[in-house]
């Protein structure tokens, strides 16, 4: 916000990486740590900022290319809703950009989370 109401430039904005983390509900208003999955073996996926993300005739932006995720070493599974972008790999981070899934997926015990291209939607407010 004071990016744009008063031109200060954020800190993180030149950073090259941004991290997405999974979530059981929309984390909007708290931070990374707000309803993110807690399988076993469950990590944030730090992503390159750039070339990773492709803005579509909408206006908003999709994932260019797969994320994966770790395995779940769980017995038990999450259902996954959110999926956020943020800035630490770990702790209560800033989320910059929340996207709701069209369709929530499960996080099944020995499987790994796959998102593919083109699956993500993150649209400005």
């Amino acid at each position: 916000m004071a990016m744009i109401l008063c031109g200060a430039d954020p800190a993180w904005r030149g950073a090259p990486m941004r991290v997405l983390s999974l979530h059981t509900a929309d984390p909007s208003n708290g931070n990374q740590a707000t309803a993110e999955a807690d399988f076993d073996g469950y990590a944030r996926r730090g992503v390159m900022s750039g070339d990773f993300w492709a803005r579509k005739p909408d206006g908003s932006y999709t994932n260019s290319q797969r994320i994966v995720f770790p395995t779940c070493l769980s017995t038990s599974s999450n259902i996954i809703t959110h999926v956020a972008v943020g800035l630490d790999l770990v702790g209560a981070g800033q989320v910059l950009y929340v996207g709701p899934l069209s369709v929530p997926f499960v996080v099944m015990p020995d499987h790994a989370v796959t998102i593919p291209p083109n699956f993500l939607n993150f649209t400005e407010l």
